[in-house]
């Protein structure tokens, strides 16, 4: 069991070093094998906006977009986890951004109020990046796409202030 308490509040990112347990008993009784030393990839800040990549100018695939979606990490979340899920939401070009974001079973934008989502959907990421991938995408016009991601290790980045891109669906 690991019982994360910060007691000082002086947590940092980085990794823990699980101490070895020769043996013994967890707190319902049951007997523990043993466990060897290994470290433990703690990410305790902020991530950064996952960014997009349109594939050229033949991103426009009718009812699909093809783009790659990329992620770093950095800021207070230095050598986080690269994987993870992006969620992206499509509305109207100059609508106000959406206001927050709700991660848990059924992940979900929250969009400001009189702005509806036109397309939402989701791609996996492995080692910061989608690679090159088509996406339903199914409205037309121009519109303004954003994205947060939700890391391997369970830290949800906040949802831009400005588009992460801009397209033009035909």
């Amino acid at each position: 069991m690991y019982e994360y308490k910060d007691d000082n509040k002086d947590a940092t990112h980085g990794d823990a070093l699980v101490s070895v347990v020769t043996a013994g008993k967890d707190r319902a009784g049951n007997d523990v094998a043993a466990i060897a030393s290994k470290p433990l990839t703690v990410d305790v800040g902020t991530a950064p906006a996952p960014t997009i990549t349109l594939d050229g100018t033949q991103y426009d695939w009718g009812t699909q977009i093809k783009w790659t979606m990329n992620y770093a990490v950095g800021g207070s979340n230095p050598n986080g986890s690269t994987s993870g899920t992006v969620y992206y939401v499509a509305q109207a070009t100059g609508a106000a951004p959406p206001t927050g974001f709700v991660g848990g079973d059924v992940p979900a934008f929250i969009m400001a109020t009189g702005v509806t989502a036109q397309q939402t959907g989701s791609v996996g990421l492995a080692g910061g990046t989608s690679g090159s991938t088509y996406s339903a995408f199914t409205p037309n016009g121009t519109l303004d796409v954003y994205v947060v991601i939700i890391t391997g290790s369970g830290v949800i980045s906040p949802v831009t202030v400005a588009p992460s891109v801009t397209v033009t669906m035909n």
